[in-house]
């Protein structure tokens, strides 16, 4: 059965998350480039598709990737507003979903068969498959840095969490990786 897992969601040290840019290397093994190979689905916020707040005014705009997305496979972009799919020829097509985590849950599971589904960032978009109990496992690089505003990928009492159990902890010079999977 697909895993649903937050890969490598930069945090610093008073809870706010980094841009995708910003994300920190993985001593893991998983997500980056190696992204089709283990992961045949992800799961992505309007706001990490692109710039654009509130009605999709420019159509032209394809995402930050340019004209050969990265992700090999189906791309479900979580909205408040329709938009039509955009296909590419190297198997990336990115889906907009209006209707909820839920929804967009169901389709990344019917695309990714048996493979793992990638939940990717935005803060907002992780808490909201945090609180439903649909993620399974959340990857954090904790960096020793204080942001002092931005998103916050957890809330500020940290129930979030309450449901998951600490798997994993590695920590290097500049970063601890932490794996909480749900009990």
């Amino acid at each position: 059965m697909a895993l649903l897992r937050a890969l490598n969601i930069s945090v610093s040290q008073d809870g706010f998350t980094a841009g995708p840019s910003q994300s920190l290397e993985n001593p893991l093994g998983v997500g980056g480039d190696k992204l089709h190979e283990w992961a045949f689905a992800t799961i992505m916020g309007g706001n990490m598709f692109g710039p654009i707040r509130g009605e999709w005014s420019n159509h032209d705009w394809k995402g930050w990737w340019g004209d050969n997305p990265g992700f090999r496979h189906p791309v479900v972009v979580l909205t408040h507003f329709d938009r039509p799919t955009i296909g590419y020829e190297n198997g990336t097509r990115f889906t907009f979903v209006t209707g909820g985590v839920d929804v967009a849950y169901r389709l990344a599971v019917n695309a990714a068969g048996k493979k793992d589904i990638r939940l990717g960032e935005g803060a907002s978009t992780i808490r909201q498959y945090l609180n439903s109990g649909l993620l399974d496992e959340l990857h954090t690089a904790s960096v020793p840095i204080s942001l002092g505003s931005g998103e916050r990928l957890l809330s500020e009492d940290g129930d979030d969490l309450n449901v998951y159990e600490l798997e994993r902890r590695v920590e290097s010079g500049a970063v601890t990786h932490l794996v909480y999977q749900i009990n």
